[in-house]
């Protein structure tokens, strides 16, 4: 009778899970990106939980949490758990990741085992998201019912900390909540741009592995 409730337990918390959102953020500082050193920036996960703690004991995990935890790392290599919160009426699992940055868009030079963000002359800033990451993430996730990855909203606070402005465009996405199919912004000497991915552009990123956000135009 117990292996049945414990059974039951974890049905209800994957259910549960099944129209949770998730979003990935990562803040990307210019002279990072320009930088042909740079090799990963930081990135953050937040996905959506029922809740952080047990309805029968606050100082105890939930069984919701407790699988997102164990999913995570699994999907994405060398997740760190960082926290568990709740904001208004909603709760979220907290994850830091790495982000590889690539300096092409041919396969040999991005990570397989991580997210990457593109930088090149034109492709300014692009994500790509190699084939290996997404079949891995979709057996974690997508094939358990638990999160559908390609819904992801991916959201870009792009930090310009150089000594100089650029003219860039921007495709698919909402900028500072305005949204556009494709537009034309100039991001000044220390004014960050909050650029967030349409459904579809996010989708295009996990399902057909490369997106284009930010363009330098001829």
């Amino acid at each position: 009778m117990k292996k049945i409730i414990n059974v039951l337990f974890l049905s209800a918390s994957i259910l549960l899970l099944s129209g949770c959102k998730t979003y990935l953020t990562t803040d990307v500082k210019l002279s990072k990106l320009v930088d042909a050193n740079t090799d990963y920036i930081d990135g953050n996960i937040y996905i959506e939980v029922p809740s952080c703690t047990s309805y029968d004991d606050s100082r105890v995990e939930s069984k919701s949490l407790k699988n997102i935890k164990s999913r995570v790392p699994v999907a994405f290599k060398d997740a760190v758990f960082k926290e568990c919160f709740s904001q208004k009426m909603n709760s979220f699992a907290m994850f830091t990741i790495p982000i590889h940055v690539s300096r092409s868009t041919t396969k040999k030079d991005k990570d397989n085992e991580h997210i990457n963000i593109v930088h090149t002359s034109f492709n300014f800033l692009g994500v790509s998201i190699p084939s290996y990451f997404s079949k891995r993430a979709k057996k974690t996730f997508n094939n358990n019912g638990v999160i559908d990855m390609s819904k992801t909203t991916i959201t870009f606070n792009v930090l310009n900390d150089t000594k100089k402005s650029y003219s860039v465009r921007v495709f698919g996405s909402f900028i500072g909540g305005t949204p556009g199919l494709s537009r034309d912004i100039n991001i000044e000497h220390n004014q960050t741009a909050q650029i967030v991915l349409s459904d579809v552009s996010s989708s295009q990123a996990f399902i057909e592995g490369f997106v284009p956000v930010i363009v330098l135009p001829k």
